[in-house]
């Protein structure tokens, strides 16, 4: 009796002295796990996601061990029991479900810290910021685009809505190489069946098809600003709305000055208003007329007959008429692009065949319509594309600029960026027999592949 009572109190001690070890384990593991959560909330409200993932990883892995420790030492404390006793009994029964618990703590921490790990791995690599930084630029595209729809501005939204689409796609492009790595490292690490691999695939995925529906909305931005149907009538009435509104002005103006006659002051202040506005617009007229001069005087010295460089000068003050409503620039930015075309070399003729092109194409790219006559004249240049017909310097140009505008919408490139590496290739990638469709092409392949240096 008396060595029954000896053995069950040393049992009974020795369960306490477990318990209390146990015990201990147990709240380091709580106290590592409070450590982790207070360090994340603290980075968090600081905004600093990036840290609060960091010590929320760092923080679960030394809960981890604890947990490894503490259901290490149940399962020892498990296998010294004396099941051969009833108390013996309970307590391998109490330990069991103690680890099947503790397992099962054991492997959400690990979850927790995997899930933690992936997301700190994006923004290791950029790709959360970059995420964050082209949502940003995409709600302030998208408000600017709708403040100009509500102006009436149509033309200009969509001009607005396809430039930030070529930046975006060249965004999206980056993003989609970053987001194909981290799909690769996840197989690497977790296995191609694994729920990570899924969730990185179906990213990588949704990723391709934005890429795809931006740029065949960009492509249709490109169709309707630079086909200029029936796209420009909102110009046209806006043209026909401001005849009609300096119609009512000038009545306007007639009524108030009858009521005006014995008010000096303010009949001064009112004329001295006008007269700037007009003397405004006659110093504008003139610097348009000096400009066209020049040109004459530019190509007369270049070679070509006066009547003939008369004749063209003033076609193209017809045409830079039209093309002024037409394409939305001013008619001294006409003037300027003309001249620029005369400095570089051009008759009058091919000028007047090179100019509707380019101006669709300015309109159509974003790009600025300097940069963009000297993007085509250059590459014409480079390839022999350069013609003495009006006929074949609207074709040719129709055609270089179209290449130009097709490889910067289809790569991670631009219209100009492309016009630079013309600059020192195209007339060696000419020579070699390559084509500027092909030249242009492998341009924006090189920069897709972080090779831009190489293609200019």
């Amino acid at each position: 009796m008396a060595k029954d009572m000896e053995l069950n109190t040393g049992i009974h001690i020795d369960s306490i002295q477990a318990e209390g070890s146990l015990q201990s384990l147990r709240n380091q593991v709580k106290a590592l796990t409070s450590e982790w959560k207070i360090n994340e909330q603290v980075q968090r409200a600081n905004g600093d996601y990036q840290s609060a993932y960091q010590a929320k990883a760092e923080g679960l892995g030394r809960a981890i061990e604890g947990q490894t420790n503490y259901l290490n030492r149940l399962k020892s404390e498990m296998s010294n029991l004396d099941r051969t006793t009833t108390e013996g009994s309970q307590k391998f029964s109490q330990y069991t479900n103690q680890v099947n618990t503790a397992t099962r703590q054991l492997n959400n921490m690990v979850m927790q810290q995997e899930r933690a790990k992936s997301t700190l791995d994006l923004y290791t690599t950029g790709i959360k910021d970059q995420k964050q930084a082209m949502e940003n630029a995409k709600n302030i595209s998208q408000s600017l685009v709708e403040r100009y729809k509500a102006e009436g501005k149509e033309i200009k939204a969509s001009a607005t809505e396809r430039t930030a689409l070529k930046t975006r796609i060249q965004e999206l492009n980056s993003l989609y190489s970053k987001e194909s790595s981290e799909l690769e490292r996840v197989k690497n690490e977790s296995g191609a069946t694994s729920k990570e691999y899924a969730t990185q695939a179906k990213r990588v995925n949704e990723l391709g098809t934005e890429i795809a529906k931006s740029r065949t909305r960009y492509r249709e931005l490109g169709s309707e600003l630079g086909g200029m149907g029936t796209h420009f009538t909102g110009i046209r009435q806006a043209a026909a709305t401001s005849k009609t509104a300096i119609g009512n002005m000038n009545s306007s103006i007639k009524n108030s000055i009858s009521h005006m006659k014995n008010m000096a002051m303010t009949a001064g202040i009112a004329g001295a208003a006008v007269t700037a506005m007009f003397v405004s617009g006659a110093k504008k007229s003139v610097e348009l007329e000096n400009s066209y001069k020049q040109i004459t005087n530019l190509a007369e010295t270049g070679g070509e007959k006066v009547v003939e460089a008369t004749k063209n000068v003033s076609r193209m003050q017809e045409d830079g008429q039209k093309y002024a409503l037409k394409y939305g620039k001013s008619q001294q930015e006409i003037a300027d692009g003309y001249e620029d075309l005369i400095k570089r070399g051009y008759d009058t003729n091919q000028a007047l065949g090179a100019m509707k092109s380019e101006l669709q194409a300015s309109v159509a790219s974003g790009d600025d319509f300097k940069d963009v006559v000297k993007v085509s004249s250059q590459t014409l240049e480079a390839f022999g594309m350069r013609t003495n017909s009006t006929a074949g310097m609207i074709k040719n140009t129709k055609i270089a600029v179209n290449d130009l505008a097709y490889a910067a919408d289809m790569t991670a490139t631009g219209f100009s960026d492309l016009g630079v590496g013309m600059s020192y290739v195209g007339s060696t990638a000419h020579q070699a027999g390559f084509s500027l469709s092909e030249t242009s092409s492998a341009m924006g392949i090189l920069s897709n592949n972080g090779l831009w240096k190489l293609a200019a």
